[in-house]
């Protein structure tokens, strides 16, 4: 089938003089009050479903969800079929059973409640189409780290998120943190959420799948004696995550496209307020299931990133209100957002189609 040309390079670009602004120390200044835009203290199960483990340990890999999304088209049936090894090329029930969970997590398909005595029916998602589509799609082979970083936002940004240890490190945790305090803040969590708190090894390995999915070396996570399960990591250059020390984990800053950070930005701003034509860049950066904490970024450096956007997107301009930087939109956020990453995929020759609503 004919698909379009990959606009990118596939080597992770380090960061350019304009860049490393954005990796410098955020300077010290007075705290700014926060303004959640939920309670500040949220409960888990508001926002994740008590999904543990259920990516079979093992993280995505390279040509899974092109695989399953060219797999349902063919066959909406295929996860119930006992040959979907092979319709897969998965290579054994474990494997398949984490192609669907990364598929539905990233909210590329939907799924009904099973009624008693059948199956769950896997239905893919109009963003699955816009994304995967070898005809249509924007990025079919996920060659554009663009898109890597869009699917780390609609992970940990679906309602529910179906990975509450990658939701609490990301938004729960300082900049560096051990394994242990990592255990037991999810442990403490779950707890408060009211579900039935998972054993040491479910939340073992929950953290070991988080570091082999983000981490670019191998680390005390990654056991592994299979190769592929050492370089099969697409997740891995966005260098979200790192192994300092044995039993540390660092989460940094990284450089995301301009236009998935203002897409991210507006999207929340639409899920916190869809009338709202305004948001603070303090909320962007702080709040708890925010872009800021979501793709690990200051907002000096949301502001940034956001004023690049604002340089060349009519619509869009940074302004102040008492003080504090504001995001500010003429249209709706939302489809606002989607016209961004309608002009990030679009290139000579090729019209990207518009981002469906959620």
């Amino acid at each position: 089938m004919s698909h379009p040309a990959p606009r990118r390079t596939s080597a992770l670009p380090s960061p350019n003089a304009e860049q490393l602004p954005l990796f410098a120390a955020q300077p010290a200044q007075p705290a700014e009050p926060a303004k959640p835009a939920r309670p500040a203290a949220e409960s888990l199960a508001s926002v994740c479903s008590p999904t543990w483990g259920r990516h079979g340990s093992n993280p995505p890999r390279y040509g899974w969800l092109g695989q399953a999304y060219a797999a349902l088209v063919d066959d909406p049936e295929v996860f119930a079929r006992e040959d979907n090894t092979v319709q897969l090329s998965a290579g054994s029930k474990n494997r398949v059973a984490s192609i669907r969970f990364w598929m539905r997590a990233f909210t590329l398909t939907s799924e009904t409640d099973p009624v008693p005595g059948q199956a769950s029916s896997v239905v893919l998602t109009e963003r699955a189409h816009w994304l995967l589509n070898p005809d249509t799609g924007v990025d079919p082979y996920l060659e554009d780290f663009a898109s890597l970083w869009l699917l780390h936002w609609w992970l940990l940004s679906s309602r529910p998120c179906r990975v509450p240890a990658w939701y609490v490190a990301f938004n729960h945790m300082l900049a560096v943190f051990s394994k242990d305090t990592l255990r037991r803040r999810l442990g403490a969590l779950a707890t408060q959420a009211g579900w039935k708190t998972p054993s040491a090894k479910v939340i073992g390995e929950d953290i070991s799948c988080l570091v082999r999915m983000y981490s670019p070396e191998r680390t005390w996570a990654d056991s592994s004696p299979h190769i592929e399960d050492i370089i099969d990591r697409p997740f891995s250059p966005l260098r979200l995550l790192s192994t300092p020390e044995t039993d540390q984990l660092r989460l940094n800053p990284s450089v995301v496209p301009a236009e998935v950070v203002a897409y991210a930005c507006l999207e929340y701003s639409h899920t916190v307020a869809p009338a709202a034509r305004t948001i603070s860049i303090t909320r962007l950066s702080t709040d708890v299931g925010g872009p800021g904490r979501t793709f690990r970024l200051y907002s000096r450096q949301l502001t940034t990133y956001l004023q690049r956007v604002a340089d060349t997107h009519a619509g869009i301009r940074l302004t102040e209100s008492l003080g504090e930087p504001v995001l500010t939109f003429d249209e709706p956020a939302m489809p606002l957002g989607g016209h961004l990453l309608r002009a990030l995929y679009s290139r000579p020759g090729y019209q990207a189609p518009p981002l469906p609503a959620h």
